[in-house]
């Protein structure tokens, strides 16, 4: 059943449901918890924002999101009101509920690239941080699915780790721009690679001031100024520095 009110409280209460509040309260080992924290939030935040500009500057009519997760970057792109269609896919079916509950207007699916293309060819695709949880068998057909589930002169965009950072127990590999040029090669043209979220001490006692074991920074001046340092001294980087790239190119025809 749909939701439809007049009832302004229940209005509010139906607003709030915009993210799962009840689920931030929890124990551990006896003590209680009233916050869940992203330690690596503030990286994740601004490169999201880099990808989200990016998108910005691309005309099209359709975008696809694979590996889309709980949907944040189609969240982010309707918040900014993009026009277009969205569509997301991931290969777990709880993630896709997560993000057809954040975006109720979007149309989400159970999609594994690796194995196929999209059915329905999009003008863009945005693949975030996944390639790296890719087995390396099967980055090959990642790449292939996604050239054959793109429009002409379809665009991609593509973030993931870098070998600048150690590899996560939870990623196969990291890459670089190398690596990407042989996996693009004679399927997409006018690469471009972006180097972001620096790795160095600097950077990373910004994260710790907005959060660490003891604290987690609740004080807006503070948490001001670090985004707007980082995302001016940080976000950005060279391939010595960068924890992330950011891969843009161009189907070729």
């Amino acid at each position: 059943m749909n939701y439809n009110s007049t009832n302004k409280k229940e209005d509010i209460q139906e607003n709030q449901y915009s993210f799962p509040y009840h689920h931030l309260t929890h124990e551990v080992n006896g003590a209680i918890y009233t916050f869940r924290h992203l330690f690596w939030g503030l990286i994740h935040y601004t490169y999201i924002q880099v990808v989200i500009e990016t998108i910005k500057k691309i005309e099209f009519e359709t975008l696809a999101d694979i590996g889309c997760g709980e949907g944040r970057i189609i969240y982010e792109l309707k918040k900014n009101k993009l026009a277009g269609k969205f569509y997301g896919y991931d290969i777990s079916d709880r993630a896709i509920k997560f993000a057809q509950a954040f975006s109720p207007n979007t149309t989400f699916s159970t999609h594994d690239i690796t194995q196929s293309p999209l059915k329905q060819p999009t003008d863009v695709i945005v693949s975030c941080e996944v390639i790296e949880h890719i087995e390396p068998s099967k980055v090959k057909n990642y790449i292939e699915n996604i050239y054959h589930s793109l429009n002409p002169r379809g665009k991609i965009i593509i973030t993931t780790p870098t070998t600048n950072v150690p590899v996560n127990k939870k990623h196969y590999q990291h890459f670089t721009a190398d690596m990407f040029d042989s996996l693009l090669q004679g399927k997409f043209s006018d690469i471009k690679y972006t180097y972001l979220n620096q790795v160095n001490q600097k950077s990373r006692l910004l994260e710790r001031l907005l959060a660490n074991r003891i604290y987690i920074s609740n004080f807006k001046p503070l948490n001001k100024f670090i985004l707007k340092h980082y995302k001016k001294h940080y976000l950005y980087a060279d391939k010595t520095t960068g924890s992330r790239i950011l891969v843009e190119a161009t189907k070729i025809n």
